[in-house]
């Protein structure tokens, strides 16, 4: 009976450096990551950026998979190419979405960053891109395991 226990735990280590190894490379050439852009005008509120930035963020994660309950994503959302400055949150579960700490983040952060444009302004892009830890992991685990 050890041999066989063995094996098998070499197996399940194999699979998980498989699947650590598979993740990594998914986040560094950005694969499983879903993009949006949104062009606003100087009248655009902060709020109303912030609330239609939540509610693609949320039909994009109703739609990804979820292994073995991985449900990690991380966002990101950067203002004018980079220009007026980015921000950057690893890690979160799905139920983040719907927290207030999470949209009061990002509200202050485009609040912020939206009072330094100038008055004559063209609109300026904000740009999201959300990576979903299961979409990688998922591809990544091997079907059989």
């Amino acid at each position: 009976m050890g041999p066989f226990f063995f094996s098998r735990g070499r197996r399940r280590h194999d699979v998980v450096e498989q699947a650590t190894r598979g993740i990594a490379t998914a986040r560094r050439h950005g694969y499983h990551t879903y993009y949006r852009d949104w062009h606003v005008d100087l009248e655009a509120e902060a709020r109303q950026i912030t609330a239609s930035l939540l509610t693609w963020c949320r039909d994009t994660m109703a739609s990804c998979r979820r292994p073995f309950g991985i449900d990690y994503f991380d966002l990101r959302v950067t203002l004018g190419d980079g220009a007026y400055g980015s921000l950057s949150i690893q890690e979160l579960r799905p139920t983040a979405l719907y927290a207030t700490t999470l949209e009061e983040r990002i509200h202050e952060f485009l609040e912020r960053r939206l009072s330094l444009r100038a008055q004559s302004a063209p609109p300026l892009k904000v740009s999201t891109a959300l990576f979903s830890w299961g979409d990688a992991a998922n591809e990544a685990l091997p079907a059989t395991w």
